[in-house]
């Protein structure tokens, strides 16, 4: 019996043994296939030989991207400009160093003594049965605003305005009342506190400050709004005529007091970011004598990210050098030995880490701060010169590692640079300052402001249009009715989600709205509104905001707002300065340096360019060739199943022709022997 093996559709039927010849028909047609997939053998290993390549160039780029990293933590001068407070008393405050402003610090020692901390007002009204107890109907308003010193007299924050809350039959419990003035956000927040004696709405407001009071009043239900009945229990007005609340107040609003440096100051808050610009003093407790508190340079950091930086540079010679190895005994090497992309990579890092940088100071090279090449390329780290070189010259260790623009002119701030930026020095000349955008009045404006009459104006700024009303009320002079309008605008959600504000100011009682951005994108344009007129006249003069001018090496830099770019294809192209004031005209020279990180930061950044950069072209070429591979073993895949074929039909066609002249051999001497036997009986 034979078995029947198919190879393809299409191909003829195997025998394991030939019907006719008796011949393993299947194991000589699998060995003169064999012999024919030689070709498809050799592409299969050229394809797995650049595949290797492809995986090698994979991991030359992840260790490159990681060496990138670390130099990238060096390649700005903030990483070199960390400060760190340190206070002798934590308990009278916390001090700590804003990051983003740091620049702007100095170290020095402090002093600081706290009189009194900032509070926030607080009132307990009387007390009641139970937080069920039903208080009464009518109105509660709470406005936000300062008292005096004695609770005589109270003026309202117009910026803030009122809000009046309504008590029904539906939440006239004292637990009611409570959650009324909870969802009301009304400034203040109300709790129920059991002090034992009974059941007392207590009401608080968040922020702290002397401007920050408030004021409780009611319409009472039962027609007397200061008797110690029905909703007037929970009023807080002590200047109102005619009664005394039976509220009290249990803490006062106020402000922190305290002496820095021996200077006295007053804030609203206990968290103080502008008494010393780059720091947080956040205060903590009084104290009868002051303690010191003392800035100074943190060199933790950057000494961390420098021996980060030579631990991730040895390991990229590591990676890169086992992947172009070549061992002479065993007579293997890496999948990029001899590869001149990898080998150029490694040559230019080197010369890079080498390099000498115009610090304008002793330290010009790495090694002048502790870190050396070693015999096999990598780089160590002298430890104790690192320290002293960080803690005696910082600012000359960050200009040899970071990226840093240096002008001749204090209102020159550098801002950014590209890898085309070229370093050296660029003159830069100023045409014209940038200005803000703005719009004037054209009369006084009315100082009374009444609800739904004359309230409301609409107003685009800096092409973000928004809606404004104004709170009401009698505004003691024009100034302060500018406060409440800077208030209400700069408070839309438009405005701020946009990053726009504006500042307003009273000049003769006309009022004028500056936007505070700078440039061309700097615009306020009043709209329409019941209270337009009233508040700025019938007619208004707008300006829109211009940005710098001038150029870079003398031609003609981008301008937005008081950012100026170099132009492309120059010598400062993408040099980004900020330029804050100052005159016009030749404003002298910014010299621009790389130092190392930065120029090996720009040379990564080329290198690994996911369209044009060495690795990506290197690969790009390896892939075309593994699907030009990959597209002639399925033409010889294809070839091999009909030569399979081939040979399987001629093999049984052969075995069956045997079958038949073994069938006809059979049939002939059968007759042959019946002859004889014919024969031989006659």
């Amino acid at each position: 019996m034979t078995t029947t093996i198919a190879t393809s559709s299409s191909a003829a039927p195997v025998t394991t043994q030939g019907i006719g010849s008796g011949l393993d028909i299947a194991s000589i047609v699998d060995k003169l296939v064999a012999v024919e997939s030689a070709p498809l053998n050799q592409l299969k290993a050229r394809e797995a030989a650049y595949q290797t390549k492809v995986s090698a160039y994979g991991a030359a780029r992840g260790v490159l991207s990681s060496f990138q990293n670390a130099v990238a933590a060096l390649s700005k001068p903030t990483a070199f400009a960390s400060f760190a407070a340190t206070i002798n008393d934590s308990s009278v405050a916390s001090v700590t160093v804003d990051p983003a402003k740091s620049a702007s610090l100095s170290a020095g020692t402090h002093t600081l003594r706290v009189d009194s901390l900032a509070t926030s007002q607080k009132t307990a009204a009387a007390g009641v049965a139970s937080t069920g107890t039903v208080v009464g109907t009518g109105t509660i308003t709470i406005d936000i605003g300062s008292w005096n010193s004695d609770y005589s007299t109270f003026t309202s924050n117009a910026s803030v305005g009122s809000k009046t809350i309504t008590i029904d039959a539906s939440n006239d419990s004292l637990l009611g009342i409570r959650d009324a003035i909870n969802q009301a956000d009304a400034g203040v927040t109300a709790s129920i506190v059991n002090d034992g004696s009974g059941n007392r709405l207590v009401l608080s407001i968040t922020a702290t400050g002397a401007a920050n009071g408030f004021r409780v009043s009611t319409t009472d239900g039962d027609g007397t709004n200061l008797d110690a009945s029905g909703l007037s229990r929970l009023a807080f007005d002590p200047a109102a005529a005619g009664g005394t609340p039976q509220t009290r107040h249990v803490a006062d609003a106020a402000n922190a007091s305290f002496f820095l440096d021996g200077l006295a100051i007053s804030k609203p808050d206990n968290h103080v970011t502008d008494a010393i610009e780059g720091l947080s003093i956040d205060l903590g407790s009084e104290s009868t004598t002051a303690t010191a508190f003392t800035v100074a340079r943190d060199t933790t950091t950057a000494k961390s990210n420098v021996k980060s930086f030579v631990a991730a540079y040895n390991s990229l010679v590591s990676t890169l050098g086992q992947l172009t190895s070549y061992d002479s005994t065993a007579k293997t090497s890496g999948p990029l030995n001899g590869d001149s992309s990898v080998r150029l990579i490694t040559t230019q890092l080197q010369k890079l880490v080498a390099s000498v940088v115009p610090t304008g100071g002793s330290l010009t090279t790495l090694n002048d701060i502790g870190i050396k090449f070693n015999g096999d390329g990598t780089l160590t780290a002298d430890d104790s010169k690192l320290s002293a070189a960080l803690k005696s010259d910082p600012d000359s260790v960050g200009r040899l590692f970071a990226t840093t623009a240096v002008a001749s002119d204090s209102l020159i701030g550098y801002t950014g640079s590209s890898a085309k930026t070229q370093e050296g020095e660029h003159a830069l000349t100023v045409s014209q300052l940038a200005t803000h955008g703005g719009l004037a009045g054209s009369a006084a404006a009315g100082l009374t402001i009444t609800a739904g009459s004359n309230d409301t104006f609409s107003l685009t700024v800096d092409n973000v249009a928004t809606t404004i009303t104004v709170p009401p009320g009698t505004y003691s002079d024009a100034t302060a009715l500018a406060t409440a309008v800077q208030g209400q605008i700069n408070g839309t959600k438009a405005l701020s989600s946009a990053g726009s504000n504006v500042a307003v100011s009273a000049s003769g009682g006309v009022l004028s709205i500056t936007s505070q951005r700078f440039g061309s994108a700097s615009s306020v344009v009043l709209g329409d509104g019941n209270g337009a007129a009233g508040l700025f006249g019938t007619t208004t003069t707008a300006t829109t905001g211009l940005d710098v001018a001038g150029t870079l090496d003398g031609v003609a830099f981008t301008g937005q707002g008081q950012l100026a770019t170099g132009a492309a294809t120059t010598a400062a192209e993408g040099l980004q300065l900020t330029i804050t004031g100052g005159l016009t005209g030749a404003r002298g020279n910014v010299r621009f340096d790389r130092g190392v990180a930065g120029n090996i930061d720009a040379t990564l950044t080329r290198y690994l360019d996911t369209t044009d950069g060495l690795v990506s072209v290197a690969t790009s070429g390896l892939d075309k060739s593994i699907a030009d591979l990959q597209d002639q073993e399925n033409a010889w895949s294809n070839r091999l199943v009909a030569i399979r074929a081939r040979l399987t039909a001629q093999y049984n066609a052969a075995d069956a022709l045997v079958a038949s002249l073994n069938s006809t051999s059979s049939y002939l001497t059968q007759q042959l022997e019946a002859l004889k036997s014919s024969t031989k009986s006659s």
